[in-house]
């Protein structure tokens, strides 16, 4: 299915002509360029596009990037960037260890775009492996073009900036070891005040 959509996607684009000349140029990139999260957790990226100048993302075809050492994918919803009046277009995606290949292609127009509002193409989630850091890639797949990621609703492709991430995961701290912690206080508390009555009494009884 992944390549019957990339086919598509490549012919809509080869009958639409070339790259298409914009002085503004889109960002495909991260909602959240750097997020934090604790271990055994999990974390919810948006792929955005942003810096539109009245152009319209007809589909998409790319692979985001990350360290499968730190991270799993887990699930991806699409946004309704791409979907026409009755909500459908085409969808596909393939997964390995570290990437996903995604390609949306609009069956329609485009009512839920104005050429010039952010757009959210979708959201992946994360299961949270291990501490450490995961930087997030994007690599276009457009004709198997690194650079080409995005197509317009007449077929030609968009020239865009590729945004990078990253996420970085944190040990918590147990329920457990913060009552603790606040445990050793109220003793270090009380110890302190124990010692101040005690240095008074002897004052006193000097």
């Amino acid at each position: 299915m992944k390549n019957l959509i990339r086919r598509a996607i490549l012919c809509f684009i080869i009958s639409g002509g070339l790259v298409q000349a914009v002085f503004a140029v889109p960002l495909l990139t991260f909602s959240s360029q750097y997020s934090s999260v604790e271990w055994d957790d999990q974390v919810s990226v948006d792929v955005v596009v942003t810096d539109l100048d009245y152009e319209f993302v007809g589909n998409f075809d790319f692979k985001v990037i990350w360290d499968f050492n730190f991270l799993s994918l887990e699930g991806i919803v699409f946004g309704d960037a791409l979907e026409d009046s009755s909500q459908n277009s085409f969808q596909d995606w393939t997964s390995s260890d570290g990437s996903i290949d995604i390609a949306e292609l609009s069956s329609g127009l485009l009512p839920n775009q104005d050429g010039f509002s952010d757009l959210t193409l979708f959201t992946l989630t994360f299961d949270v492996l291990g501490l450490g850091s995961s930087a997030l890639n994007l690599e276009g797949d457009i004709g198997n073009n690194v650079k080409y990621a995005l197509g317009d609703n007449d077929g030609k492709v968009l020239n865009a900036d590729f945004g990078t991430g990253e996420i970085t995961i944190t040990q918590s701290v147990p329920e457990s070891g913060l009552m603790g912690l606040f445990l050793l206080g109220l003793i270090g508390v009380g110890v302190g005040r124990r010692g101040s009555l005690l240095d008074n009494a002897v004052r006193h009884r000097s």
